[in-house]
């Protein structure tokens, strides 16, 4: 119990500081991809709505009441959203490596209700919930932010 509460711990930090906490939004690179149509592209804290997104996501996966919960087999893959650690002395596309990489959200479609599968590669940890209503708005008003 003391191990979960220590890794807890440790993501709310990370999360901290992926939302910007000590100007650190200037060393984030979120990349999110649509497989609806094949589309990457690439982000930092200063947008509001996907670190608004990403935050949530991070507060949904460290809530402590929430449960593992298996992905439908039958979910369409929907977005993939992928944090990156940015190192200014590397072009953008040399720093989307799985060693820069601090955390992978891979969002799934099942019945109009939305799944999230959470690694935390910093912890070597990995989750999966049906996501709230109130993030799934969020998710679906993605398409009209990317736009």
């Amino acid at each position: 119990m003391h191990i979960k509460n220590i890794m807890i711990l440790l993501v709310a930090f990370i999360c901290l500081l992926i939302s910007g906490c000590g100007d650190s939004s200037k060393d984030q690179i979120i990349v999110i991809y649509d497989y609806s149509d094949n589309t990457e592209k690439e982000y930092d804290s200063t947008n509001e709505t996907i670190d608004d997104l990403v935050n949530q996501i991070c507060d949904f996966f460290l809530d402590v009441e929430s449960e593992n919960v298996g992905i439908p087999e039958e979910a369409m893959r929907y977005k993939r959203i992928v944090i990156f650690q940015a190192d200014k002395q590397k072009s953008v596309e040399q720093q989307k490596t799985d060693e820069n990489r601090l955390i992978n959200f891979e969002i799934y479609q099942y019945n109009n209700e939305f799944y999230c599968k959470a690694c935390f590669d910093f912890l070597n940890q990995e989750y999966s919930a049906k996501l709230s209503d109130d993030i799934s708005v969020q998710v679906e008003r993605l398409e009209t932010s990317e736009q």
